[in-house]
């Protein structure tokens, strides 16, 4: 539903939250978070549209060797990389996550396909990129 201004309200929502999000979340200063945390959610919701033998969008996420496929690496829908360590707002990853990756220039659907991460998983996800994306 759009307003007198054109705007669609749904979007401006995610927009309002991902701004909150990169605005409140720093200021939290939540535990540190390892990349086993991060692998057991991608485990769980991701790896089996992401296996090695059948990547969705070419990307693998397979604990094995979800990190290389993700830290550092380039989204191949946008010109970002899909985690950018301690950079939230560019990491594509985290976008396709919260549904605001069309802002950027994304395309296709919020991730993961069938049903959305919990408050909890986005939380984990975000302090881990937040935090550097380390590989521990």
């Amino acid at each position: 539903m759009q307003n007198c201004f054109g705007i669609d309200r749904n979007s401006a929502l995610r927009t309002l939250l991902f701004a909150v999000t990169l605005v409140v979340a720093p200021t939290l200063q939540p535990a540190e978070v390892s990349f086993s945390e991060v692998t057991a959610i991608l485990a769980r919701e991701c790896v089996m549209c992401h296996q090695p033998y059948d990547a969705k969008g070419e990307l693998t996420l397979h604990p094995a060797g979800a990190w290389n496929s993700l830290v550092g690496a380039r989204s191949r829908q946008v010109d970002m990389l899909l985690v950018a360590p301690a950079n939230l707002e560019q990491s594509y990853l985290y976008r396709k996550l919260t549904d605001t990756h069309q802002e950027v220039g994304g395309s296709g659907d919020a991730m993961p396909f069938d049903a959305k991460l919990n408050t909890e998983q986005l939380a984990t996800i975000r302090a881990w990129i937040q935090q550097g994306a380390k590989d521990n």
